[in-house]
């Protein structure tokens, strides 16, 4: 991923006619080695603008001033401040693909109650505060008090079934 980022980088450099200096591709090279996303993203915009305000005629790069180091605000040492903490684990499972990165790819709870949501789609809540809402139009036998599964499919799907049956729904995390 970094070493695209500063490809991409490099590459839109190289299309706007602005050749890069040895000491801004140094900065570059700085930038792709910090961790920390926010703090990698504040240290390539900063070296962009700095290389976008300069002339972008060769002679004038050469009389370019050094490119200074552009993350003073976050140094890849300390990390970023995180403005909520991320819970681990099955907390995530089911929400959008950037917050369940480190979600688990099946959870199973009890259900704890069983609605009919329009067009007779079944809205499930289980035991974990969890509520899934059927997608497809399936039949699908859920009760109050029986253990299901809920798993991870191929893009992005959720699928639910009762645990020992082979059937299931697919369905989607409302909460």
């Amino acid at each position: 991923m970094r070493i695209v980022s500063l490809f991409l980088v490099s590459a839109s450099l190289y299309s706007m006619g602005v050749t890069a200096s040895p000491v801004s591709s140094q900065a570059l090279i700085k930038c792709a080695q910090i961790a920390q996303d926010d703090a990698r993203l504040h240290c390539f915009d900063a070296v962009v603008s700095q290389l976008q305000s300069a002339p972008a005629t060769p002679a004038s790069a050469a009389q370019r001033a050094p490119v200074a180091q552009p993350s003073k605000s976050a140094p890849p040492s300390a990390p970023a401040p995180a403005a909520k903490e991320q819970p681990q684990g099955h907390n995530n499972f089911g929400l959008q693909e950037k917050q369940r990165q480190q979600a688990a790819d099946e959870i199973s709870a009890m259900i704890t109650k069983v609605d009919q949501g329009p067009r007779d789609k079944l809205i499930i809540t289980l035991d974990n505060d969890m509520v899934w809402k059927q997608k497809d139009s399936a039949f699908f036998s859920a009760k109050k008090g029986r253990k299901v599964i809920v798993e991870a499919g191929a893009l992005g799907a959720f699928y639910l079934k009762v645990e020992g049956s082979n059937r299931r729904i697919r369905v989607e995390r409302l909460r």
